[in-house]
C-alpha cells in the first residue's frame, strides 16, 4: 500500500501492525521539498511509535515527482554530493528502500519543451505546471548510442545532452562517480545486519545534522549527515571504530568536521 494524505504515517501503522496485514507500506512523505533533519526525524519516529512491528519502504524520487537531486538543491549545490549523501542516508533509515530509475546515476530533471510532453496534466496547465514527464525520460546506458542506448527506435520521451552525459558509460569505471557510490553503499548495506534489521536511535545534535545510531545483534554503527550547504562541527558522541563510509568529513579530537553534504558510517566501539 502507498499513501500520501496528512494522515500516511498513522495509515502506514494500521496496514502493517501486528502479524496478519500487511508486509510493508510504501511512504510517500520523503519525496517532497523538505530536506530538514527534523522532517526525516518526524517521519520514522511517527511510523515507529504508531507500529513499533509494522515495515515501512522509504524512497526519495519517483515516476510522480521531480527527482531529489534538483528538488533538494540550490544554485551552489555539489549535485554529485547531495546524490552520494542520499543514498547513504536512504541506506541507513530502518525500512525498505525504494530506488527509482537514474537516482544511481545522480540523474537531474529533464526540461522539456511543450511539444515533447505526453502527460495529460502538463499539457493541460503548461506553463504553470509541466507535469511529470521530467523525472520520466529514458534511462540513459552509453553516451555514444543513439538515445543514450535505451533505444534505437524513438522513444515516448526524448534523451537530452544533460542527462544523456550522466550514463552508465561515463560512470562505470569512475570510482568517485555517484554510481560508484551507490554500488558501495548497497553492498555495506547488504553486508551490515544493524543497517538492514536494527533497531534504531536518533541523537540530539545541532541543526543541520541528522545523527543516528543501529543496533543489532551486538553490533553497532552510527550514521552521521550534514543536511546543508554549510560546514557543520558535531561532537562525538561515541567512540568511533571502523569507519564504513566516509563523504567529505574530517574526524578530530572529540568531533567530527562535516563539509557541505558530508556523511559519516562507522562502527561504534562498544566499551
Amino acid at each position: 500500500v502507498g499513501v500520501s494524505d496528512d494522515r500516511s504515517v498513522q495509515v502506514m501503522g494500521d496496514y502493517t501492525r501486528e502479524d496478519d496485514r500487511l508486509h510493508m507500506a510504501y511512504s510517500f512523505t520523503m519525496l517532497g521539498d523538505d530536506h530538514s533533519p527534523d522532517h526525516f526525524r518526524s517521519r520514522i519516529e511517527g511510523f515507529f511509535e504508531g507500529a513499533p512491528d509494522g515495515w515501512p519502504c522509504w524512497s526519495f524520487s519517483n515516476h510522480d515527482v521531480r527527482r531529489h537531486v534538483p528538488r533538494w538543491s540550490g544554485p551552489e549545490t555539489d549535485i554529485d554530493a547531495l546524490g552520494k549523501q542520499s543514498i547513504a542516508l536512504l541506506a541507513c533509515l530502518p525500512g525498505t528502500l525504494g530506488i527509482y530509475q537514474g537516482e544511481e546515476l545522480g540523474q537531474t530533471e529533464t526540461d522539456l519543451d511543450y511539444d515533447e510532453l505526453t502527460d495529460p496534466p502538463g499539457l493541460r496547465f503548461w506553463p504553470e505546471y509541466k507535469g511529470r514527464d521530467g523525472c520520466r525520460t529514458p534511462m540513459v546506458w552509453d553516451l555514444e548510442k543513439a538515445n543514450a542506448g535505451f533505444s534505437e527506435a524513438t522513444p515516448w520521451l526524448p534523451v537530452k545532452p544533460p542527462q544523456a552525459a550522466r550514463a552508465v558509460s561515463e560512470q562505470g569505471a569512475d570510482n568517485d562517480s555517484v554510481l560508484a557510490t551507490y554500488r558501495q553503499v548497497l553492498a555495506l548495506r547488504t553486508g551490515i545486519a544493524a543497517l538492514k534489521q536494527g533497531v534504531y536511535r536518533f541523537l540530539e545534535t545541532p541543526e543541520p545534522s541528522l545523527v543516528f545510531e543501529r543496533f543489532f545483534a551486538g553490533q553497532s554503527v552510527i550514521c552521521m549527515f550534514n543536511l546543508s550547504e554549510s560546514q557543520v562541527t558535531i561532537p562525538t558522541p561515541c567512540a568511533l571504530g571502523d569507519i564504513k563510509f566516509n563523504q567529505s568529513t574530517v574526524i578530530e579530537s572529540g568531533s567530527v568536521r562535516m563539509e557541505a553534504h558530508g556523511c559519516l558510517i562507522a562502527e561504534i566501539l562498544l566499551g
